[in-house]
């Protein structure tokens, strides 16, 4: 009996290891079954192209222009400044070349100057009565030399008085009108150096221009200057490099038009110029939207095959419109512009 049991455990036993080793597989995890890649569809990108075509551009300045005198001076006291004196002129007036606008108060360079001239007359009669008595014996005549030098400090110094004088004087250089008057009033403190008025010969008109483009600009330049809608030649007159010395710092950044057969115009008002810098013949162009640029660096985008391909390109002439390729793109190849 006790045998039959144990036969009976041992089958048991053996079974249920073959039972644990059958379904122990489905104990461990399962690896998941692995996914398929999402279905992806190309989408077609339409660009919009044109292509790099050979012709001609122009390097053109356009911008406005105001009518200024042609001849046109602002004027001040010289090295000192001083308390105004006469003031003979208001703006508006009409003055005459050699005409006194102003002066300072100068009371003691007037008796400084009258006393030097005076010690001068001085000095040549003690020079006459040297000269009149020679010493003996041919010696030299050192009191006429003393003399003589001390004519000559004094013709310095009354040389000196007399430019302090001048310089504290304001005369028209010009016959004009007078555009501008500083606000001093008799016995007010006039700086040296300082406008106080401005003269302008307004029987010519010229027409002067101020901006960031002037460095593209020359004297003897054709341009067109355009009045009221109607076209007119001009010529560039002035700049600052060829300027005389006292308009230098007033034509700063800045050229002058001078134009033929043009209604004059009055001081101040607007009209409108274009100069055509440099064309070039027969060179590849692009529409300018068609360039990028970065640091000095330009880029175009052309279409190759389909695919969009980055160009390095170097630029020449810019308009508002087109762009010289100089080198990186050949006429044909399709640019891509949107």
């Amino acid at each position: 009996m006790k045998e039959k049991q144990k036969r009976i455990a041992s089958l048991v036993l053996a079974a249920g290891l073959v039972t644990m080793m059958v379904s122990g597989c489905s104990l461990m995890p399962q690896e998941e079954e692995a996914l398929a890649p999402p279905l992806i569809q190309s989408s077609d990108i339409q660009y919009t192209t044109e292509p790099a075509v050979k012709g001609s551009i122009s390097d053109v300045v356009s911008d406005s222009c105001t009518a200024v005198a042609a001849s046109q001076y602002n004027l001040s006291f010289g090295s000192h400044g001083g308390y105004l004196k006469t003031k003979n002129f208001l703006s508006g007036d009409y003055v005459n070349q050699g005409d006194v606008l102003a002066t300072l108060d100068c009371g003691y360079l007037d008796s400084s100057l009258q006393n030097a001239k005076i010690e001068l007359e001085i000095l040549e009669l003690d020079l006459q009565r040297a000269l009149e008595n020679p010493p003996e014996n041919g010696k030299t005549n050192y009191d006429a030399e003393r003399v003589r030098l001390q004519i000559q400090q004094h013709n310095l110094t009354i040389a000196n008085l007399e430019k302090q004088l001048s310089e504290a004087t304001i005369v028209a250089p010009i016959s004009g009108v007078i555009t501008f008057v500083a606000d001093l009033n008799i016995g007010d403190y006039a700086e040296a150096k300082k406008t106080l008025f401005t003269v302008a010969d307004t029987s010519k008109v010229e027409y002067s221009y101020t901006g960031t483009k002037v460095s593209k600009l020359s004297v003897g330049m054709d341009c067109t200057v355009t009045i009221d809608g109607v076209d007119y030649p001009g010529k560039i007159s002035m700049s600052q490099a060829t300027a005389p010395k006292e308009f230098a710092d007033q034509m700063k950044d800045t050229v002058r038009i001078s134009v033929s057969g043009a209604p004059t115009l009055d001081i101040g008002s607007k009209a409108t110029f274009q100069c055509t810098v440099n064309t070039k013949e027969d060179v590849v162009i692009v529409p300018k939207n068609a360039v990028t640029g970065y640091s000095g660096d330009y880029y175009v985008y052309v279409l190759e095959d389909g695919l969009k391909t980055e160009r390095s390109v170097e630029i020449g002439i810019s308009t508002a419109t087109q762009t010289e390729i100089v080198s990186g793109i050949s006429e044909g190849d399709q640019v891509i512009v949107k």
